[in-house]
């Protein structure tokens, strides 16, 4: 029968003199008798020498791929340089007194080019965002559908223009034209 109240019941060790497995003193029967320390020590510093080695080799694999990208991004860099230069050269000089802007300066037509056609584009869209900005605030100023003292239906003023889209402002190639 048990005790009931808080009385406290040891646990009994089978075997008081022999350590359980779990503890850090517990020793197998073969360790208990390899009386080798000198080449357990050995080994122990074999297998740190191995381990370091390893992640000095890791280390050297990693620096290496690191400064080969670095190596590659400057060799990119200078055939890039090479490129350009020799483009400079190459380019006719009669095509260096051109201007570089989209639009004719005198006469405010824009260049038959892909920076013309953009720009025109661009100008053709803020001429659209400014429209729908105008019919916005022309409906919003309105609180009745008609005229408050005639009774007539009000008529928007206002008449938005289609958005203008990018594929239409391409330009065809040369051959196409």
């Amino acid at each position: 029968m048990q005790r009931t109240g808080g009385f406290y019941q040891a646990d009994c060790v089978p075997n008081p003199i022999h350590p359980d497995e779990r503890c850090a003193a517990y020793a197998s029967e073969a360790e208990r008798f390899n009386r080798d320390f000198a080449r357990e020590e050995y080994e122990k510093r074999v297998a740190k020498k191995i381990q370091e080695e390893e992640r000095l080799a890791r280390k050297r694999t990693e620096e290496y791929n690191r400064d080969k990208a670095r190596w590659d991004m400057m060799d990119r860099g200078y055939e890039e340089e090479t490129q350009r230069q020799t483009g400079c050269t190459a380019r006719p000089i009669h095509k260096n007194n051109r201007g570089g802007e989209p639009v004719h300066p005198i006469t405010m037509r824009y260049i038959d080019s892909d920076a013309g056609q953009e720009l025109k584009y661009h100008d053709d869209h803020m001429k659209w965002r400014g429209e729908c900005r105008r019919d916005t605030l022309w409906r919003k100023q309105q609180s009745q559908e008609h005229n408050i003292i005639t009774g007539a239906p009000v008529r928007n003023p206002v008449m938005v223009p289609e958005k203008p889209q990018m594929d239409s402002y391409r330009l065809t190639a040369p051959w196409d034209r």
